[in-house]
């Protein structure tokens, strides 16, 4: 019993979960543009908060070119 309890320990000591921060980029951007916008505080992200992962989700935006400015 007591083998069985340890293992389940071991296992949940062993399955970290990640923290995620999310990035939403505006309307007329996409999730690649942004990303090239945000090279270097992604970089600096992944150096100083390595337990973190960055999720940049792309929507599907639609625009009509009077709605851009």
């Amino acid at each position: 019993m007591e083998n069985k309890n340890s293992d389940l320990d071991n296992n949940i000591n062993i399955i970290e979960k990640k923290k995620t921060i999310l990035f939403l980029h505006g309307f007329t951007q996409n999730s690649e543009i942004f990303t090239k916008r945000l090279k270097v505080i992604l970089k600096l992200f992944k150096t100083k908060l390595p337990s973190y992962q960055m999720l940049i989700p792309d929507a599907p935006h639609l625009l009509n070119p009077e709605q851009v400015f």
